[in-house]
């Protein structure tokens, strides 16, 4: 390599090294996470999917029977 070369591709290389394995640690950070919440979000759709419409159903009962238990 000449050296415009080296001069040139040495301070991007001690630049993206550090970048490099500070990414390296966030993505082996993150994909634990992302396990963890990947099969509570699968959990909880349905659970929410279930309650809205008991929502839907419990709210108007509940403004029906409030005045009616006072």
């Amino acid at each position: 390599m000449s050296a415009e070369v080296v001069v040139f591709t040495t301070p991007v290389a001690l630049f993206t090294t550090p970048v490099a394995l500070f990414m390296t640690s966030v993505a082996l950070f993150t994909t634990p996470v992302a396990l963890f919440t990947t099969p509570v979000a699968l959990f909880t759709t349905p659970v929410a999917l279930f309650a809205t419409p008991v929502a839907l159903f419990a709210t108007p009962v509940a403004l029906f029977a409030t005045p009616v238990a006072l």
